[in-house]
């Protein structure tokens, strides 16, 4: 594990893993509910949840990109990335 984050409300824990995935437990259940592959395998350098826990947007190392994932759509997301 390299970061983690809990949601607003609680109940679920984003954990940013070296490889450049993102995990998400569901902590009632114990259980991952869903796995977030990054644009590489750089260690995930930040995660954050948005105010109402609805997108989560994530950084990596060595990256000049950070993705915004809908969590409510099917995880798509956005790409940010950083110019200069």
């Amino acid at each position: 594990m390299k970061v983690a984050e809990f949601h607003p409300d609680g109940l679920v824990l984003a954990i940013g893993l070296e490889n450049g995935v993102v995990i998400i437990y569901d902590i009632r259940t114990q259980e991952k509910a869903i796995s977030l592959d990054g644009p590489n395998s750089s260690s995930v350098k930040n995660i954050q949840f948005s105010n109402k826990g609805f997108q989560i947007a994530v950084c990596w190392e060595n990256s000049d990109i950070c993705r915004v994932y809908s969590l409510h759509k099917q995880c798509e997301f956005v790409e940010i990335k950083h110019a200069g």
